[in-house]
């Protein structure tokens, strides 16, 4: 994110704003639908 927020300043573009990402909340989303997809194939 650093990066590319600094590529565009340094190149003269308007600043690009990224929002930050929560990597652990997303793989810690991913691992739940993953149990839940896991009970239902084991309850059919």
């Amino acid at each position: 994110r650093n990066i590319i927020a600094d590529l565009t300043r340094e190149s003269g573009f308007p600043p690009l704003l990224i929002n930050p990402i929560d990597f652990v909340g997303l793989y810690h989303q991913r691992l739940e639908e993953m149990k839940k997809q896991q009970e239902k194939q084991t309850v059919n």
